[in-house]
């Protein structure tokens, strides 16, 4: 998923193309991931959140658990 933002701060031909990235890992490392996406991220300002799985295929929530152990 591609987007085109301008930015009200600079000149309307600048344009950034930007990408959307879905990261999976478990409810206790959420804070550890944020910060280093955040602490790597180019943007002063990256959009970066968390959502909470209420309901997912059974399997699915295995595979997270057993990759996200260490």
């Amino acid at each position: 998923h591609r987007d085109l933002h301008s930015f009200p701060t600079r000149r309307s031909s600048d344009l950034n193309k930007e990408s959307s990235m879905i990261v999976k890992t478990s409810k206790s490392k959420v804070k550890k991931a944020m910060k280093f996406i955040i602490n790597e991220h180019s943007y002063e300002c990256p959009a970066v959140s968390a959502f909470p799985i209420k309901s997912a295929h059974i399997a699915f929530k295995k595979w997270i658990e057993e990759q996200t152990k260490n």
